[in-house]
């Protein structure tokens, strides 16, 4: 961590170009999208909740800065959460904590708490001991602007919801032998550490072409580890649709997270063109293996603004390391 060790960034290589019979496979997989199961939402609280941005200018915060809000919306129970911050260019973890009295709400800049950094933020309810906790009452939200040109004309400005997870017994997770870790475990299960199921497919829908409209793409798998080495990145397999149904695919590189226009898509500015409109699917690989993903749309053009990226299937199970000890040592 960065205020009390370092995350490695491990190295990720990308084989040979999917071959053909597995696009065909993807294609047929990725259309059973699971509609009824609940995993992950900005409408509901939960006990871990994701950020899919921030960033701040200690320089100039007129053009670049993060209001972070986040709200216990319990009448009856106060919670300590601990705030995780993963800086997106060296995948290195900041923390702290906030204490919430029942029905409280506070909010921050990031400026003020991580100056000059932007990537993404994971909070996560624990009792006084700083062990992760049931607490399905954690609501949050952003207000991010950001420079994306070199006036301040060129600011941009939106808001997301946090995207909340809930934990699904209250059972106390199982510490690691050396007492200093524990587990988030997103696999919607019934252990001690289960959570909901992270998003294992994501969506974009009915984008302008970047002809028309400059729109951006924020996404990121998390981190395995918020305290020791863990794994971040990968490659993304993007299959993405014109208004006639036609499917194209694209590979893009991802390191700890990622914001860039959907230019980043090969040949999407040539097959979705000047005033077409398309539409997204999108998975994510390490190593051959598939990775959990969130992230959110950025639309920075006439009618601006921002949501998250749609969750379109869970993945099966995924775990995060996260440091456990007491508030304020």
């Amino acid at each position: 961590m960065r205020t009390r060790d370092y995350i490695l960034i491990r190295a990720v290589r990308w084989p040979a170009l999917l071959s053909a019979v597995l696009l065909l496979l993807l294609l047929l997989s990725l259309g059973q999208t699971a509609h009824a199961q609940d995993f992950g939402s900005g409408s509901k609280p939960g006990s871990v909740l994701f950020y899919n941005i921030y960033t701040s200018s200690s320089w100039n915060t007129v053009a670049s800065d993060t209001l972070v809000s986040v709200t216990n919306t319990s009448s009856t129970d106060d919670i300590r959460v601990h705030f995780f911050f993963v800086d997106s260019f060296s995948c290195q973890v900041a923390d702290s904590f906030l204490y919430l009295t029942k029905s409280q709400t506070t909010r921050f800049l990031s400026s003020d708490v991580d100056p000059d950094v932007r990537g993404y933020m994971i909070a996560v309810a624990v009792d006084e001991n700083g062990v992760p906790k049931q607490h399905n009452y954690l609501i949050g939200s952003l207000k991010v602007k950001q420079a994306l040109g070199p006036t301040s004309s060129s600011t941009h400005s939106f808001d997301l919801q946090a995207v909340a997870f809930a934990k699904l017994n209250n059972q106390t997770p199982a510490l690691s032998a050396d007492g200093v870790t524990a587990e988030l475990i997103f696999d919607g299960g019934a252990s001690a550490s289960s959570y909901e199921q992270l998003p294992g497919e994501v969506a974009i829908d009915n984008f302008e072409s970047p002809a028309t409209a400059d729109t951006r793409m924020v996404i990121y798998s998390p981190t395995t580890n918020l305290y020791g080495i863990g794994e971040s990145g990968g490659r993304l397999f993007v299959i993405y649709f014109d208004e006639l149904e036609n499917p194209y695919s694209a590979m893009v590189g991802m390191n700890c997270w990622l914001q860039g226009r959907l230019t980043m898509i090969r040949n999407l500015p040539l097959r979705i063109a000047a005033g077409q409109t398309g539409w997204a699917r999108i998975v994510g690989y390490r190593n051959d293996a598939r990775i959990p993903l969130l992230g959110s749309v950025i639309r920075a053009a006439e009618l601006s603004g921002g949501h998250n990226l749609h969750h379109l299937n869970p993945f099966p199970s995924f775990t995060i390391t996260l440091p456990v000890f007491p508030p304020g040592v």
